[in-house]
């Protein structure tokens, strides 16, 4: 039996050659007329962005504007975990007559409910989406790509870049929103910087005090609007964890 060797790497060429053009020629996954900040595209590449870490997906992701938020009204979703557990909340902007003290804008917090990620996915009862990795084009970056939504101001097909945490909450203290805080770090901070670390938390809610040092301290931060009387509903569980921990240390 003779063999050809020469006929075997042409062929083995030809197949190398195949594959390749294959693997360029493919198309990626596109999708028609996109949103992104609340402006239509037509197409945009992105492969899906499956892992089984769920880390990796926890950040802030910069969505569309509010429907009467004006040019103050980006919409942003944190995505988190505590004790294991992913929730999500979403901070939109509303344009009131009444405003608070320093703007007119007030903040509309809403708390996502039976949150989970599987597969790629963002699931949770008023929003579905999938995470993906944006390839191509004028904007690249981690994604989620909405599936599904009941949010007025969040609509199919929109694009939500992910950043990091620190870039939805504000403050010195901002991280005390979004890890759990340790009594042997707290211990490191004065009374007073525990007092304006957990008011802080309540700060970023709009929350309007009622003392004259708080209003003072907190009027003089830019990203600060009074308008609620009452957060309580609004904390996540981690925030209330913290909160408590930092209060009774200030004692």
């Amino acid at each position: 039996m003779i063999i050809n060797t020469k006929a075997i790497k042409n062929r083995m060429s030809k197949l190398i050659t195949l594959f390749i053009l294959l693997a360029v020629l493919t198309p990626k996954a596109k999708c028609q007329n996109f949103t992104i900040s609340g402006v239509e595209y037509k197409d945009v590449a992105f492969n899906e962005d499956v892992h089984e870490d769920i880390s990796r997906y926890l950040g802030s992701y910069v969505l569309g504007k509010s429907k009467n938020g004006g040019s103050e009204g980006i919409v942003r979703l944190m995505i988190n975990t505590f004790e294991g557990e992913v929730f999500a909340q979403i901070r939109e902007f509303e344009y009131t007559v009444e405003g608070g003290r320093s703007n007119p804008y007030k903040h509309i917090f809403t708390n996502l409910t039976n949150v989970r990620i599987n597969s790629g996915w963002f699931i949770s009862s008023e929003l579905v989406g999938r995470f993906v990795d944006v390839t191509e084009g004028e904007f690249k970056g981690k994604a989620l790509l909405i599936d599904k939504s009941s949010i007025e101001s969040i609509v199919k097909n929109e694009f939500g870049f992910k950043t990091g945490l620190n870039e939805y909450y504000k403050g010195w203290y901002h991280f005390a929103s979004y890890r759990s805080l340790t009594e042997k770090e707290l211990r490191l901070y004065s009374k007073e910087e525990l007092q304006i670390m957990r008011n802080e938390i309540f700060a970023r809610y709009d929350y309007d005090f009622k003392t004259e040092k708080m209003q003072e301290y907190f009027d003089r931060m830019g990203w600060h609007v009074p308008n609620y009387s009452n957060v309580n509903d609004l904390l996540t569980e981690l925030e209330i964890r913290n909160i408590n921990l930092i209060r009774s240390l200030e004692k």
